[in-house]
């Protein structure tokens, strides 16, 4: 939708590199699980915006963990 807006680090199995510089702490933190992350990236939305309910991909989005966490919520 309107609004929305994604910079990633990480999508499926391909580091984005110029972006990760760009955050070395939160790349330090994902490359430092355990297991394989696939895709990590901050979505932006401006005020006001909505992600509406979708299915992802087909044949992936079933497989996957998907955790999302506010890092900026403004009040309201």
């Amino acid at each position: 939708g309107e609004g929305w807006n994604v910079f990633g680090l990480y999508a499926f199995n391909k580091k984005r590199t110029e972006n990760c510089k760009l955050c070395p702490i939160t790349s330090s933190i994902v490359e430092s699980f355990p297991y394989q992350v696939r895709t990590a990236a901050f979505s932006i939305l401006v005020p006001g915006a909505h992600i509406l309910p979708h299915n992802g991909y087909i044949g992936y989005s079933d497989r996957v963990l998907r955790c999302h966490l506010g890092l900026s919520i403004p009040p309201g």
